[in-house]
């Protein structure tokens, strides 16, 4: 007995036909929630499967709605008007989808390089006009700035299309968006709009189309959709995709640097401020939340963890590799392979791009050695204050 299976009992061999009503009641980017003109919802809130048959199987989905209403999802149309396939459902369930009134434009994005040219972005906002007129011009140049930064670390697009599908509630206490595999959701308070927080969000989210979506730990394949998958890599998952959406601002032009540095600055303190707790541990936490303020530090420790081992390969290397070849490698040697990365794998993907020379010390780290690595970037970034960088050799204290 669960809280998540039907029991349907049939008695004959056929088409069952099942109806219910779903609560749309939870302003929360993995659930449902609808207002008179509105709707947002997640297929694996709705989208039921037969048990032990696999989830392989196509999907064909028909949205019947007021006529004056609009969709939006990342789905793929048949053609038909609001009808949509998927090739299992493990896509069917990762397209979350708009029904109502709201904004929705697209573009082309053209740009320099062909991996990017030629493909479709859409843009859906809700309620009408929250995200509109400069506001809005901003949040697609910032889309045009981000991209080909992220492209040039794997070195393809992996979608046809792409969609951004918005919520923006004054009521709502920040912001929060989910990661799908060819868009995301966001939810934010009416302040983000504008703001640099917004498109750091953003960034975050679509580089997880390539870290997380395809590129994942052996522990998320395939998605297990009646249980927990806890794994000891969601740093790598979380928190380089994290530093990856800052270099995609800043390469991006959308900060300065000194920006870039200042929220480096200010991960530092979040972790030195905190209890220690390994990477591993830390990515484990999430799971079990535990009450010393642990659960979330898989995003700040590892963030500083990716551009921490980025210096160390590109000086173990003389700048001719970096983090960008371990994530590239990974992502053809697994991915492509329709398989998930190792903890094993994912280091011996650092210590190749890294060179014969790599440090032994590298896993785990050790505080010397890692305050000697974050001097090497203190010599080169300017500084807030004197002495701003020692705060690091708190964050090297592994276990």
């Amino acid at each position: 007995m669960d809280f998540d299976t039907w029991r349907v009992r049939v008695d004959r061999a056929g088409e069952v036909l099942v109806r219910f009503d779903v609560l749309a009641d939870s302003l929360d980017n993995a659930m449902a929630w609808s207002t008179p003109d509105f709707t947002f919802f997640n297929g694996t809130n709705v989208l039921l499967f037969p048990e032990e048959t696999g989830l392989d199987f196509s999907a064909r989905l028909s949205i019947r709605t007021e006529k004056d209403w609009q969709v939006a999802t990342g789905m793929t149309e048949t053609g038909q008007p609001r009808e949509y396939v998927a090739a299992s459902y493990h896509e069917l369930v990762d397209m979350p989808i708009f029904v109502g009134r709201f904004d929705l434009d697209s573009t082309q994005i053209a740009l320099d390089s062909t991996q990017i040219a030629g493909r479709w972005y859409r843009l859906a906002s809700y309620p009408e006009g929250a995200l509109a007129g400069r506001a809005r011009d901003t949040f697609w140049e910032w889309t045009e700035q981000m991209l080909p930064p992220m492209v040039a670390v794997f070195e393809e697009v992996p979608w046809e299309t792409y969609t951004t599908l918005l919520v923006f509630d004054e009521r709502y206490p920040g912001g929060s968006a989910l990661e799908h595999g060819n868009s995301h959701v966001g939810i934010y308070n009416t302040r983000f709009i504008g703001s640099p927080l917004l498109a750091s969000i953003t960034a975050h989210e679509i580089f997880h189309a390539w870290n997380v979506k395809r590129l994942r730990p052996a522990e998320l394949l395939p998605y297990d959709y009646a249980r927990p998958q806890a794994t000891t890599l969601l740093w790598v998952s979380e928190g380089i995709t994290d530093y990856y959406a800052d270099l995609a601002l800043v390469r991006g032009g959308i900060i300065p640097p000194a920006f870039f540095y200042r929220m480096t600055s200010d991960k530092v303190q979040t972790v030195s401020d905190a209890q220690p707790v390994a990477l591993e541990d830390a990515s484990l936490s999430t799971w079990i939340q535990p009450s010393d303020g642990s659960h979330f530090m898989y995003y700040p420790k590892g963030s500083l963890a990716g551009l921490l081992l980025d210096i160390l390969i590109r000086d173990e290397s003389d700048n001719r590799r970096s983090l960008d070849d371990v994530l590239r490698g990974l992502y053809r040697t697994t991915y492509k392979n329709g398989a998930g990365f190792t903890e094993v794998q994912w280091w011996e993907a650092v210590r190749e791009a890294a060179g014969a020379a790599y440090p032994a010390w590298v896993f785990p780290p050790a505080r010397t050695a890692m305050a000697s690595v974050w001097s090497k970037l203190c010599r080169a970034a300017p500084r807030r204050r004197p002495g701003s960088c020692r705060a690091t050799t708190s964050f090297a204290s592994e276990r």
